[in-house]
C-alpha cells in the first residue's frame, strides 16, 4: 500500500451544491445518488461538506426543520484536506488520528475528488487478498520444485541401488 496514492482510488466526480442552495436540495442529492455526502461550494472554493452524520446531528436530533435551513446552515466548515499525491498510508493515518470519514482532494485548480474512509478500506481489503494470493501462488512454486527435486532424487537412488 505504501505506493498507492489518493489518486488511484478517489472519486473524481463529486456531487455538490452552492452554500445559499437549501438544505432539502442537498438531500435529495445525497437520496437519489445513494451518496454520504456533498461537498460545499462557493464558485470553485470548497466551503464545507454535507454528511449523513451533519443532517443528523445538526438536524433531526436538535429537532429543525430542513426546509427551513440552507447548505450553510449545518456544513462541517473546518475541512482537512489532501493532494491526490498524498500516500494511503498517510491518508488512513489522517482519517484515523482526527475522526473523520471523508477527506476533499485537492490541488492547486482546486477540488479534484473525495476520498472517503470506505474507500481506503475497500482498497485495503483488496491489496490484502492479492497478497495473499501472491503468497499461496509463491508457496505453491515451493512445494512444485521440492517435490520435482525429491522426485529426481528418488529415481536417481531408485537407480543407485537397484
Amino acid at each position: 500500500m505504501s505506493d498507492r496514492k489518493v489518486a488511484d482510488i478517489m472519486t473524481t466526480k463529486v456531487v455538490s451544491v452552492r452554500t445559499d442552495d437549501p438544505l432539502t436540495l442537498a438531500v435529495d442529492i445525497m437520496r437519489e445518488k445513494n451518496i454520504s455526502c456533498v461537498v460545499v461550494m462557493e464558485e470553485r472554493t470548497v466551503q464545507g461538506l454535507i454528511t449523513e452524520r451533519d443532517l443528523v446531528h445538526r438536524v433531526l436530533a436538535d429537532r429543525r426543520r430542513v426546509e427551513d435551513l440552507l447548505c450553510r446552515d449545518i456544513m462541517t466548515r473546518s475541512l482537512t484536506s489532501v493532494t491526490p499525491n498524498t500516500s494511503l498510508k498517510e491518508a488512513m493515518g489522517i482519517v484515523d488520528s482526527m475522526q473523520i470519514r471523508r477527506l476533499p482532494v485537492m490541488d492547486k485548480t482546486g477540488l479534484v475528488g473525495v476520498i472517503t474512509q470506505t474507500d481506503i478500506v475497500n482498497e485495503t481489503a483488496r491489496i490484502h487478498e492479492h497478497n495473499e494470493k501472491m503468497a499461496f501462488h509463491q508457496n505453491l512454486q515451493s512445494y512444485i520444485i521440492i517435490a520435482t527435486v525429491v522426485f529426481f532424487l528418488l529415481v536417481f537412488l531408485y537407480r543407485f541401488f537397484f
